[in-house]
C-alpha cells in the first residue's frame, strides 16, 4: 500500500514539473516575444495607410421600419524591419502607437518596440519608437487629424 501511495506521489510531482516547465518565469519579465522584439532593429520601409469602413443596418415590421449606418476612418502605419534572426517582418500599427525620435547621429533608421505585459502574462505592443535622421524626416508633415 505504501508503494502505491509513493508511486502516486512521485507521478503527481512529475506531472506538476512537466506542466510548469513551459511557463515563463514572471520574475524575469521575459516572454516568447522578448527574443523577437528586444533591441534595436533596422527599419526598411514606412507606409501610412488610411482604412475606411462603413456599415449599414435596417429592420422593418409590417409597415414601419428604420435604418441606420456609420462610417469610420483609421490611419495605420505599416513598416518593414529586420528581426534578431535576420528575417524581415511587416508590422501594422495604429498611428497613435508610433513615436518618432529625430536623431542626427542616426545613420540607418531603426525601430525599438516597447510593450506591456498584462497580468495574465500576455504581451502587447504599447508603442514603437522609430529613430530617423533629421535629413530623412521632412519638416512639414501633414498628419491626418482624428
Amino acid at each position: 500500500m505504501k508503494n502505491k501511495w509513493a508511486l502516486l506521489w512521485v507521478s503527481w510531482l512529475l506531472l506538476l514539473m512537466v506542466a510548469c516547465s513551459n511557463a515563463p518565469d514572471p520574475s524575469l519579465g521575459q516572454s516568447a516575444n522578448y527574443g523577437v522584439y528586444t533591441g534595436t532593429h533596422l527599419l526598411r520601409q514606412i507606409q501610412p495607410v488610411t482604412h475606411s469602413g462603413s456599415s449599414i443596418s435596417g429592420a422593418y415590421f409590417l409597415f414601419a421600419g428604420g435604418i441606420s449606418g456609420s462610417s469610420s476612418q483609421e490611419t495605420v502605419v505599416t513598416f518593414a524591419w529586420r528581426g534578431n534572426d535576420d528575417t524581415y517582418r511587416f508590422t501594422t500599427l495604429p498611428l497613435e502607437k508610433i513615436r518618432i525620435h529625430i536623431d542626427d547621429s542616426c545613420v540607418l533608421p531603426y525601430v525599438r518596440f516597447r510593450w506591456a505585459t498584462h497580468p495574465d502574462g500576455d504581451d502587447a505592443i504599447k508603442y514603437v519608437v522609430l529613430g530617423v535622421n533629421s535629413r530623412d524626416w521632412p519638416e512639414r508633415i501633414k498628419v491626418p487629424l482624428q
